[in-house]
């Protein structure tokens, strides 16, 4: 009975079903729409990935990169910045105001190094020549020794532009843009002081007496000068030596040998230059053979050019002592000038005696 009262209704309910059928299905999409609608009123946006979460992410590729960018820019920064200027053949010209050339053989040497070429001393990390080593202490020798002269100078001939311009050269060699005593606190860079120093000495008119008595008392006194920073310089290695040559590794020769090799380099020049000013004196002294023999000991050293410095113990068979070759042909040079300054003075004395004291 139910039977037949399902197959009666039967087409009456299919036909209900298939007219209700759109109704229920936009009924359905307007309740998902609305609930879709609160649910994102409700529920918090979707985070981008941050700066930092990208960075934990990629730290590897960022790492590779950094890595790569620093070595090229270091790398070849420092390649670029990485040679001395320490030629030996170039002339300075004479000092126009009194045809010497001591002077200018110290202005020039000075100038190599600050204007010609980046004073690297003072270079803070971001410029690539800041991590050089070899430079910075050629640098500082070459200074140090410039500086050296031009104090005595400027006491001898008590000239207010050598005055000024060794004040000058006594600030410090590492100010690039702040003081190294007060933090944040502004001060000179020390390359724009060595150049007005430079521009001092290139000033500087030096107004030599012309008797020939107190002539020969200037050349004795600027060797006895060259002789004293020799023997200075013989005494820091000599003490390093004494001290170090027994260490596997040796940080700081490399320091003492460069800062050595600007101060020969310096000496170098001045000695040339003493050549030419002091002609008269040393031909008449029968020193020109001593002198150019002394030259030729301050180009050797100059010429020594190691590619690692090594301070090994003198009785070591195998390695080397780069240290001890410099201090031979220092000493060399100074045994040479030491035999010019005696005989020079011995022969001074006997044809008019105690020059010295009228110079003081």
């Amino acid at each position: 009975m139910i039977h037949r009262l399902y197959s009666k209704l039967e087409p009456y309910l299919n036909s209900w079903i298939n007219r209700s059928k759109p109704f229920c299905l936009n009924l359905n999409n307007k309740i998902k729409k609305h609930f879709l609608t609160i649910s994102q009123k409700i529920s918090p946006p979707k985070r981008r990935p941050n700066f930092i979460t990208t960075m934990t992410k990629r730290w590897k590729i960022i790492l590779c990169t950094l890595f790569i960018f620093l070595s090229t820019y270091y790398g070849l920064g420092a390649i670029v910045s990485a040679p001395i200027n320490n030629r030996l053949d170039v002339k300075p010209k004479t000092s126009l105001a009194t045809g010497q050339y001591s002077i200018a053989a110290l202005a020039y040497v000075l100038k190599a190094q600050v204007d010609d070429t980046a004073w690297t001393p003072a270079l803070p990390l971001i410029f690539p020549a800041a991590i050089l080593d070899n430079l910075p202490n050629f640098q500082l020798g070459v200074k140090t020794s410039t500086n050296f002269f031009i104090k005595r100078l400027a006491h001898r001939y008590q000239d207010k532009h050598l005055e000024k311009a060794q004040k000058l050269l006594d600030y410090p060699p590492d100010i690039w843009l702040f003081s190294q005593t007060k933090e944040d606190t502004l001060a000179p860079g020390s390359a724009k002081l060595y150049r007005k120093a430079l521009a001092q000495i290139e000033k500087a008119i030096i107004k030599t007496k012309t008797p020939a008595t107190l002539t020969t008392v200037d050349f004795l006194s600027i060797i006895n000068d060259i002789i004293t920073l020799i023997n200075q310089k013989i005494a820091i290695i000599d003490q390093h030596i004494l001290e170090h040559n027994s260490e596997t590794i040796d940080l700081k020769a490399d320091d003492i040998f460069y800062q050595t090799s600007g101060t020969v380099y310096t000496l170098h020049y001045l000695l040339t230059a003493i050549i030419k000013d002091y002609k008269e004196q040393i031909l008449s002294a029968e020193q020109y053979e001593n002198i150019t023999s002394a030259l030729k000991s301050l180009k050797d050293a100059a010429n020594l050019e190691p590619l690692l410095i090594k301070n090994a113990a003198l009785t070591h068979s195998f390695a080397a002592n780069h240290l001890a070759y410099l201090v031979y042909y220092l000493a060399q040079a100074q045994n040479k000038l030491q035999q010019i300054y005696y005989q020079t003075l011995l022969q001074t004395m006997e044809s008019q005696p105690c020059p010295l004291t009228e110079k003081e």
